[in-house]
């Protein structure tokens, strides 16, 4: 490095390489006709525009932008007259004046030599999308729900243009780097910062699936106190909408510790908008994870600053041994899921890594959390606390995308717009009643996975005391070790665990649910039965 202050400085280095062995011509066929498509991005919400540039610019794209109908096709004609025409249009449904569907009516009809393939983009229903297009007499091969993710438009954009065989290529690769960044974080240690159950499932689940130690904190406050006890971790994944304290300022005084400055801390947040990601730098973090989780893409954020090659830090947490990590997603479960109306489950399955039985358990706790949206929301107005009702909606905007209820999700992310603006009363209760009317389908849809099942098959189980007994120890062991397999154990078997332990059970359950496994602890203590 050669660097002169108040002028700037130069970086500089020498790498030899070494010739592959084979050819791989196929891939690198693909890069390259996805380096040569010329793309324009139409969407009137800048946020939005610059997040879906962001996204196809990373995939080798060129690209343009629109903020509109009328500008989108004065773009395409002059890109037409220079003769360099557009590959592909990525276009919003919903925009003032002109919406998607109408410009892309105008595109053909003003088109005729050259027409980009289309993607429609919505926040709103796919079947809505592609009913409202028909109706028009607008052929749509591919309709993207927002967030709009890496791996979701490379599929799109072979369907868009005929080419499936050009992306899967591109796929391929990015679940590579997703399996090897897998590889580079099994035995690492990481403090997960998360308020929210379900995204404390998810991301406990997936982490320990590649073989990372995890350990839990629910706020902003909690995961300073643990530092100041321990400090040997290899990274910090830090949500920043908390209540207590959030992570922006969290990390602020993470960060006010010589001895944590150099402490990897990666956001993860559900306002994927434009300013979050550089508000996050500015203070302090180091890179940004969007929820709902794009799980290849948070692998490889989480290795670049904690993986193998990642920057070494003075502190380190004790290394452990090599582990072996299955990093192939387990195999879609044989019995498949019902229709759930308002869900899109392949997204959501997608968010688990195909895994259904994390996914059944991810959808119970939506179930169980927002049965109750309403009179949540209406008691945190009452608190006094202006950021309070912003939360509620955020933690369903954030827990609706995760489980693929993209309805839900547009809803709540409009009404915690309007709280945080502060918009009048008449105007927050016209989108709660909006998020009511997305939200009532799904829990409804929903009733049926979380009836809890028929446990008459425990009936004799719970009178056989060497079955009881082997159970009670069982738990015991796992939740002594702080092992989130203790889940997976009483989900398996209710019926043994209200015969373990009568008078607490549900109590038990409740906590382990929340991860507070030491409560768990105590409450078996009562209740030794």
């Amino acid at each position: 490095v050669e660097s002169t202050p108040g002028k700037g400085s130069v970086f500089h280095f020498t790498a030899r390489l070494g010739l592959q062995d084979k050819a791989t011509a196929p891939h690198r066929l693909g890069r390259e006709a996805l380096q040569e498509m010329r793309v324009l991005v139409v969407d009137d919400n800048a946020c939005a525009r610059e997040i879906t540039a962001r996204i196809a610019l990373s995939l080798g794209l060129q690209v343009d932008t629109a903020s509109g109908g009328q500008e989108a096709l004065a773009s395409i004609a002059a890109a037409q007259q220079r003769q360099q025409p557009y590959d592909l249009v990525l276009i919003d449904w919903k925009m003032p004046l002109m919406d998607g569907i109408e410009t892309l009516r105008h595109m053909h009809e003003t088109q005729q030599h050259h027409v980009p393939a289309t993607i429609m983009v919505t926040a709103y229903g796919r079947e809505e999308a592609l009913g409202a297009a028909e109706r028009q007499g607008v052929a749509l091969k591919s309709v993207l729900t927002k967030p709009v993710m890496a791996s979701q438009l490379l599929d799109a954009i072979g369907c868009a243009i005929d080419r499936k065989g050009l992306t899967e290529n591109r796929t391929t690769l990015m679940a590579q780097d997703s399996q090897n960044a897998m590889l580079q974080l099994a035995g690492k240690r990481l403090l997960l910062v998360e308020d929210n159950e379900i995204n404390q499932e998810l991301a406990l689940e997936l982490l320990r699936h590649a073989g990372v130690d995890v350990v839990l904190a629910t706020n902003g406050r909690e995961a300073l106190d643990l530092l100041e006890r321990d400090a040997r971790f290899d990274c910090v994944l830090m949500d920043c909408q908390m209540p207590v304290m959030d992570g922006y300022e969290a990390t602020q005084l993470i960060r006010a510790h010589s001895s944590l400055q150099t402490l990897p801390i990666i956001a993860m947040t559900a306002n994927a908008m434009a300013g979050d990601r550089e508000r996050a730098l500015a203070i302090g973090m180091n890179d940004y994870i969007a929820k709902p989780l794009d799980v290849g893409s948070m692998f490889c954020t989480i290795a670049r600053w904690a993986g193998q090659g990642a920057p070494a830090r003075q502190v380190h947490a004790p290394q452990a041994a090599p582990v072996a990590v299955a990093v192939q997603p387990p195999a879609p479960a044989l019995v498949a899921l019902p229709p759930l109306p308002g869900i899109d489950t392949h997204a959501g399955l997608t968010t688990t890594m195909h895994n259904e039985k994390l996914y059944r358990s991810v959808l119970s706790k939506f179930h169980a959390g927002q049965v109750r949206f309403v009179e949540t929301f209406r008691a945190a107005q009452a608190q006094g606390d202006a950021s309070a009702p912003e939360r509620v909606a955020h933690t369903l905007k954030s827990v609706a995308g995760s489980v693929g209820a993209r309805g839900v999700q547009a809803a709540a992310a409009e009404l915690e717009r309007a709280c945080r603006a502060g918009e009048p009363a008449p105007r927050i209760d016209a989108l709660v009643e909006q998020v009511v009317a997305e939200l009532a389908p799904v829990l409804a849809g929903l009733e049926t996975l979380v009836v809890p099942a028929d446990e008459s098959r425990d009936a004799v189980a719970a009178l056989d005391p060497g079955r009881v007994a082997a159970f009670r120890q069982q738990l015991l062991d796992l939740l002594t070790a702080g092992d989130s397999g203790s889940l997976d154990l009483i989900g398996d078997n209710r019926g043994l665990l209200a015969a373990a332990y009568p008078g607490q059970h549900q109590a038990i359950e409740s906590a382990m649910q929340g991860f507070d496994f030491e409560a768990a602890l105590d409450l078996i203590r009562v209740d030794p039965a």
